[in-house]
């Protein structure tokens, strides 16, 4: 049940409810991209601020001629630029696969392989908060060589670490790029060498190592085409590899493995989970791995056993769980059924052998983000319908779904959706994209949809839901304010305490981060007068309890 809680509201503000609901999430989700042809494998990063910036490949153009579009939502679903999306890159023949890092003020910095040389080249674009490109137009050249498959992290200065595998030297090795905030390579010409081992390196996995370099982790044909091994390196800040000359073995068990993500340990270090068949080619089990700062090897040979359960686990993805380990989630594609795993950083398992179920009906490809609390949100594409949809799920720390058994409908809308990512909305819920088949089939568009921390899709202004404990906002005053307004606030427990000011274009104009504070009454005064008159929103929360209200400003 959803309550007003204790806030004393001002009638005159009802007059500016058309400009506050103008965009809100909707059932099933709001559109990102809807324009002709198709649009394909969104990916999508926090904004900071609560909100998502979506990327994507877009036949709009033609369907011989896919570009990179972006968009950016707000905390409140607002669609925050161009209709349908940004253009990002329309140059001649194929852009695909796009990956994006935060560019620490509200943007993003896209990578993605291109086509416009003949062959294929790693570019990369920045845009801004508002949705301008900053760089050259259709993107920079991160590496001219034949380049593929980019995978990028945000290198803490508002700029970029890439990593792609390339043909310079006649087979697939692993070179990586630092582009600063105003797209200069900083690095050598074409990047780095991290692997240029015997046989073919590729799909490398990347993430920050936490001090301005990078890890990079991938897949291994150095003993053989029919045995795929999986190694790792670490990169400092000066683009200076670090530990050992191509690599440190992770493993190379018998027969294949497939990298499937890493996530930080935390301590300079990381946790790689992979899909293994060292049972044999037609059984694919889950395996994970931790390696320290100085790139040191720290479970058993190998990894630690995840899920060896009969039949094949795939789609495998990592979180941290906030306390130097990790969370797992992946797919039984035999009995498609979603389950999930935590690992210390001892490297124990914390939950039932082999998995925790996280939906017993027809599901697959799951896709997972921390919610900051120890647990973890998953989302997935599920079948237990006619057609398939996207649903969602909770779990804590100690492996207990939080929200309806076998998760929560995030889009049941006609026809198909697939091919889910997701991001933090920084409030201990997930904002989900998803490619949407509702406007025609073989006709794909891009939506997305915000779940909350209770599991309720979306944000209501002023229809936030009961507080679990009795912290209470009481009000601002005054409202409408003049120059300065201060917000009231009752604490009957110790909480973290954090208020945040928007504008009504979901941007962050004022953050305060009161860190714990004991029970008590308690004032903050806010006085700005570089912003302008307009309504604002603020979000007051506490450990238990958060809501959104209106404030109308003028100076």
């Amino acid at each position: 049940m959803k309550k007003k809680g204790c806030f004393y509201s001002v009638a005159f503000t009802l007059f500016l409810l058309p400009v506050i609901l103008s965009a809100q999430w909707v059932l099933n989700g709001v559109s990102i991209c809807t324009t002709t042809n198709e649009q394909w494998y969104p990916a999508i990063i926090s904004d900071g601020a609560g909100g998502a910036i979506i990327t994507w490949e877009d036949y709009r153009n033609g369907l011989t001629n896919s570009d990179i579009y972006a968009q950016r939502v707000n905390a409140t679903g607002n669609r925050l630029w161009t209709t349908n999306g940004i253009t990002i890159c329309t140059a001649l023949d194929y852009q695909w696969e796009p990956a994006s890092a935060p560019d620490g003020s509200g943007g993003a910095i896209i990578t993605w392989e291109d086509n416009r040389l003949g062959s294929s080249r790693v570019f990369a674009q920045r845009v801004n908060a508002t949705g301008s490109v900053q760089w050259t137009v259709n993107g920079i050249a991160v590496c001219t060589q034949y380049s593929q498959s980019p995978a990028i992290v945000s290198d803490g200065s508002g700029g970029a670490i890439i990593a792609w595998y390339d043909w310079r030297n006649g087979n697939a090795d692993i070179y990586v790029q630092r582009i600063s905030a105003t797209g200069s390579p900083q690095w050598t010409t074409n990047g780095v060498a991290v692997c240029t081992a015997l046989g073919d390196q590729r799909n490398p996995r990347i993430i920050s190592d936490g001090s301005g370099g990078a890890i990079i982790v991938w897949e291994d044909l150095r003993n053989g085409s029919a045995n795929i091994d999986i190694y790792v390196r670490r990169i400092n800040s000066a683009g200076v590899p670090q530990w050992t000359a191509n690599g440190v073995l992770i493993c190379d068990a018998d027969s294949n493995q497939t990298v499937n993500g890493l996530v930080s340990d935390g301590a300079g270090g990381t946790i790689i989970v992979w899909e293994d068949r060292r049972d044999g080619n037609l059984n694919e089990d889950i395996y994970a791995q931790r390696i320290n700062a100085t790139g040191v090897v720290q479970w058993t040979a190998n990894g630690i056993p995840i899920c060896t359960v009969t039949g094949n686990q795939g789609y495998a993805v990592i979180t941290t769980d906030g306390a130097g380990g990790a969370i797992i989630t992946w797919a039984n594609e035999t009995a498609l059924k979603i389950f999930a795993q935590r690992i210390n950083g001892s490297g124990i398992v914390q939950w039932t052998i082999n998995g925790v179920v996280i939906c017993n009906e027809l599901s697959t490809s799951p896709a997972i983000v921390s919610d900051g609390t120890g647990g973890a949100v998953i989302s997935w594409q599920d079948d237990r319908s006619s057609t398939t949809d996207i649903y969602v799920q909770r779990v804590n720390g100690s492996g207990v779904a939080q929200w309806t058994t076998n998760g929560v409908a995030l889009c049941t809308a006609v026809n198909t959706q697939l091919h889910v990512a997701m991001t933090t909305d920084g409030a201990s819920g997930a904002i989900t994209v998803w490619e949407d088949e509702r406007n025609g089939i073989y006709n794909e568009d891009i939506y997305a949809q915000r779940v909350r921390s209770n599991g309720s899709w979306g944000i209501e202004i002023g229809k936030e839901p009961a507080p679990i404990s009795s912290e209470c906002l009481l009000n601002s005053y005054p409202n409408p304010a003049h120059g300065k307004t201060i917000f009231n606030y009752q604490l009957l427990n110790a909480t973290r305490v954090s208020l945040e000011i928007y504008n009504c274009a979901g941007q962050l104009v004022k953050a305060f981060a009161l860190g714990e504070q004991q029970a008590g009454y308690y004032q903050i005064e806010w006085k700005d007068q570089k912003v302008t008159s307009g309504v604002y929103l603020y979000r007051f929360m506490t450990d238990k309890y958060q809501v959104t209200k209106k404030l109308l400003l003028i100076n």
